[in-house]
């Protein structure tokens, strides 16, 4: 509706949000939100067990993204954000954190090593960050004067009202927090958990919002849990000063211990004993980790196997809808809600063993033949691309963007062209493979997309621009 009569409004809304920006102050109309709960599952009396939904006024929304855009600009602009803060940024994505982290698990098990990591998850998080305390991390990034003064406005004096089966509460104020449904809010979030990083001593890090994993490498087990546990107790006082709380439930916050399966057994019991506080860490062999399954070894065999039934699930749910959709309607649904399932996080997998990459291809041609519905239809006329082909058309695009800067500042770096001597047909058109004593090693992007770069044609590994780039990998894939 917004959008239908912006010519009668846009005027006198961009009078209403520049006189918000310059005077500081935030419209008090535009702070009230309702929260529909939406149950989860589990028992229906458990809070816990419903997921709040924020609803903020549409135009606020407006004002919100104007904001957010000036302000995301400058955090990059001035490398005010750790490189390894993967969420709500362009250019990193969850994949890309998985990647990172899981290649440099490889690198660390072809050096014989084992790395220890500890998965952290924060107890509601975005609901309890503390205003004062954000606001001063916000000056202390240079954000003062009038823009400091809009952005204290827009998160003080904040209510909500309840609303659930015709059933409505009273106005609530809302002291702590970013705001649920809001523009800002995953912006302001990466603000007030940033300087974490800066607590850590010697662990890595890798942060996805709140969900952080801090991870350490060496080849004796005392010595990670050493290290780890040193970090940790940072983390507790950094966790009390910023007034948060780690989530101790199962499958939340959790260590783990990978290696190869060698270096595994010769340490007998690879666990580490780490503590938070009073409280001990569980150890696990198997994490969700942005919804990847993470194993010792790196296997990713309860991983494919989890993808593989929650897409064949999919499919039955379609066949069963399929008479009621054209052959187009059908594709979409394929193509926009399944075929991300089958190809989330497809570079840690990109070496799919064959016997898995059968097995999604018979699912694939399952799909073909729903859509299809018993038509007399040829694959190429069903414009769908192959399962093989999709996975390497995203691998490729990843190493293009890394090797052009257009990646973010982790993989900006990931892949070295080859320099000859020799003036040679292929000359600076080759990626370098790592050299890798391990299987294991080998089935990293690191060397995996770097192999997938290096098998497309001279001419198009020649190409610089990604626009004309994208157009002839895709031609590309198409003749396969």
């Amino acid at each position: 509706m917004i959008k239908d009569a912006s010519q009668y409004i846009a005027a006198s809304l961009a009078y209403i949000i520049n006189l918000s920006l310059s005077s500081g102050i935030y419209p008090a109309q535009w702070k009230n939100a309702k929260i529909i709960p939406v149950y989860k599952s589990g028992s229906v009396s458990e809070l816990d067990n419903y997921r709040p939904i924020s609803i903020l006024p549409a135009i606020s929304k407006i004002a919100e993204r104007l904001v957010h855009d000036q302000l995301a600009i400058f955090l990059e602009d001035s490398s005010l954000l750790s490189p390894t803060q993967f969420g709500f940024r362009s250019k990193y994505s969850t994949g890309l954190a998985v990647t990172y982290f899981t290649d440099s698990i490889r690198k660390e098990m072809d050096r014989g090593k084992l790395t220890g990591a500890v998965f952290i998850d924060f107890r509601k998080a975005f609901d309890t960050v503390d205003h004062a305390v954000l606001i001063k991390k916000m000056e202390m990034l240079g954000v003062r004067g009038v823009q400091l003064k809009w952005f204290t406005d827009y998160l003080s004096n904040r209510q909500q009202v309840v609303i659930y089966d015709n059933y409505r509460s009273n106005n609530y104020p809302v002291s702590y927090g970013v705001p649920q449904g809001s523009i800002l809010g995953p912006l302001l979030f990466l603000i007030y958990i940033d300087d974490l990083s800066k607590v850590l001593k010697h662990s890595n890090v890798i942060m996805y919002a709140d969900d952080t994993v801090l991870y350490f490498s060496h080849e004796d087990i005392k010595n990670i849990e050493a290290v780890l546990s040193d970090d940790m107790d940072a983390v507790a006082q950094w966790l009390q000063r910023n007034q948060l709380v780690i989530n101790l439930k199962k499958d939340k916050s959790e260590s783990m211990v990978f290696g190869t399966a060698k270096r595994l057994a010769k340490d007998g019991n690879s666990s580490m004993c780490i503590q938070i506080g009073s409280d001990v860490i569980r150890s696990t062999t198997s994490y969700v980790y942005l919804g990847v399954k993470l194993d010792p070894t790196l296997n990713f065999g309860q991983y494919l196997h989890k993808t593989f039934k929650k897409t064949s699930s999919k499919l039955k749910m379609l066949k069963k809808i399929r008479s009621s959709l054209t052959v187009q309607s059908a594709r979409m649904i394929y193509q926009s809600m399944i075929v991300p399932l089958m190809t989330y996080c497809d570079m840690v997998t990109l070496n799919l063993p064959g016997s898995w990459l059968s097995k999604f291809v018979n699912l694939e041609n399952r799909a073909k033949k729903i859509i299809a519905n018993g038509l007399s239809i040829e694959n190429d006329d069903l414009n769908i691309r192959d399962f093989y082909s999709t996975r390497i058309f995203n691998a490729v695009m990843v190493v293009f963007k890394s090797l052009n800067g257009l990646s973010c500042e982790p993989f900006n770096d990931y892949f070295q062209i080859m320099s000859h001597q020799q003036n040679t047909r292929n000359n600076d058109y080759c990626l370098r493979l790592p050299k890798v004593k391990l299987e294991v090693a080998r089935k990293g992007f690191y060397f995996q997309g770097a192999m997938a770069f290096n098998k497309l044609p001279l001419h198009v590994r020649q190409i610089n621009s990604i626009v004309h780039f994208k157009s002839a990998l895709n031609k590309q894939m198409n003749s396969f």
